[in-house]
């Protein structure tokens, strides 16, 4: 069992996927994550470093888009996405 404060997920991929379906009813997340990602200099050495960039910038959109109200989410549910962002970056590495 993973746990994110009031959540409770059976596994890691389990609590990805609630983010998975968080991301597609908020589309602008990724397509900003996306442009940042385009306009970074620096390239990514392998798939680990792209997920790890990939997810960190989207821990840091989520809170900054509720923060500028283009999110309608509580704070539990806030910190439970960049918790799960955090997370899954962690299991990445873990997995090579």
């Amino acid at each position: 069992m993973v746990n994110f404060g009031n959540y409770e997920f059976k596994d890691i991929e389990e609590a990805k996927k609630k983010l998975d379906i968080f991301l597609k009813a908020n589309p602008d997340l990724e397509k900003e994550c996306g442009k940042i990602i385009k306009n970074n200099k620096q390239p990514t050495a392998n798939g680990h470093e792209t997920i790890k960039l990939h997810y960190t910038i989207l821990a840091d959109l989520i809170f900054q888009f509720s923060k500028d109200n283009k999110l309608k989410i509580t704070l539990d549910e806030i910190d439970l996405y960049r918790e799960i962002c955090k997370a899954y970056i962690q299991y990445d590495w873990n997995m090579c």
